[in-house]
């Protein structure tokens, strides 16, 4: 999924998880803007381990040795198995580096790091979820990269997402 799929996606995810709290547009008070700020930036440090990434043009000297220490999720060669970034193990290491650092806002980068990893689940490459175990996993409803189809499923998931918070 592409960076503007990923945000459509984590924007969706936010509306989601905020809608028992919203009466309506107004309700959208500078408390969410930052807890949605940071979902969105949690949404695309998954693929820190992809040089052309969106992080990984901002961040080459991590994406670099990280892609070839960890490996992009589609990547053939890397030293471990690739797509550690795109796993549960991930998820659960944030949640234990949350647990011991405490930081409430912390939470809102893992919900957006988990909602990366459902974009993905999206695409016919899918995630590596049980790495390095198995293979990798995929919905059963998919598009490609940067097609319409990932278009309609973005923008699809961010609609019915407004839908449901108002």
């Amino acid at each position: 999924m592409m960076l503007p799929g990923h945000l459509l996606v984590a924007s969706a995810g936010v509306l989601v998880i905020k809608a028992p709290y919203l009466t309506g547009w107004d309700a959208i008070d500078a408390t969410m803007l930052l807890q949605w700020s940071l979902v969105l930036v949690g949404s695309v440090l998954p693929d820190i381990d992809h040089p052309k990434s969106f992080i990984g043009r901002r961040f080459p000297v991590i994406s670099w040795p990280l892609r070839l220490i960890l490996g992009h999720r589609g990547q053939r060669f890397s030293l471990l198995p690739r797509g550690l970034t795109h796993s549960l193990l991930a998820i659960v290491a944030l949640l234990v580096l949350n647990q011991s650092v405490g930081n409430p806002w912390l939470n809102w980068l893992i919900v957006g790091y988990a909602l990366h990893l459902v974009g993905d689940f999206l695409t016919p490459s899918g995630i590596p979820l049980f790495w390095p175990l198995g293979r990798d996993i995929r919905a059963p409803l998919v598009a490609n990269t940067n097609s319409m189809g990932e278009w309609v499923l973005s923008i699809g998931a961010f609609a019915g997402a407004v839908v449901y918070a108002f």
